[in-house]
């Protein structure tokens, strides 16, 4: 069920807790073991996943149209929802944490599932605060996006995305993405998710492995 499919529900409707010990207390022990080691906290569906899980993802598309004051209005209570959860980790863990992965799937095969101008409109600066607060706790921002999202990529640079977790390389092209973003932003990649790695060929997936290295890395790193 989508909790908010009716815009009515908003009269009632209240967001969990995000400083619930449930988000936290299972961490205590990772983070206690884990030394001197770089560790990474994931915060699933962020902006746009959220969205569409809490509205319904047709209605979603939608309604970024036809009620831009609704969806004005739950996404800014899932960014001040995120922005207590990330304050909350930040007072238990502070500088034992170094990053957080944080996802929205944006794409399908062929493109983004909006244009550039509703995505200014409606999530780049909202991205822009998230980052800034996760940066304010001293961690390193990481965004996993799936689909063919190459025209949100500059979005992503210019709000301060550390790193972008991007997983279907023969969607993207990879010989294009280096061309226009290699140095500008870290990747944290592997084969094509879909197509390379599932063939279950070694040396398929070696070629397309040296090919990101060629194409998306650089002498002074930014690329994982």
């Amino acid at each position: 069920d989508h909790p908010l499919a009716d815009w009515r529900a908003l009269t009632s409707y209240r967001p969990p807790d995000p400083r619930n010990t449930y988000y936290f207390e299972r961490l205590d022990p990772i983070v206690a073991a884990a030394g001197d080691r770089y560790v990474v906290v994931t915060a699933h569906f962020n902006l746009i996943e959220r969205l569409h899980m809490l509205h319904g993802f047709a209605s979603t598309l939608e309604d970024l149209y036809l009620d831009p004051a609704h969806i004005d209005q739950v996404l800014d209570m899932i960014l001040e929802f995120r922005l207590a959860q990330f304050d909350e980790l930040g007072r238990r863990f502070g500088n034992s944490v170094h990053g957080l992965f944080l996802t929205d799937d944006w794409g399908t095969q062929q493109g983004t599932f909006i244009g550039s101008g509703l995505f200014e409109r409606y999530f780049k600066e909202r991205y822009r605060t998230l980052v800034r607060a996760v940066h304010g706790h001293g961690w390193h921002f990481i965004l996993h996006s799936c689909g063919r999202i190459n025209d949100f990529v500059p979005h992503f640079v210019d709000v301060g995305v550390d790193v972008l977790n991007m997983q279907q390389p023969q969607a993207y092209g990879i010989r294009e993405i280096g061309e226009r973003f290699a140095g500008k932003v870290c990747f944290l990649t592997t084969a094509d998710i879909q197509v390379t790695l599932p063939s279950g060929d070694p040396e398929r997936i070696r070629a397309e492995v040296r090919e990101l290295v060629r194409n998306w890395s650089t002498p002074a790193g930014g690329f994982i």
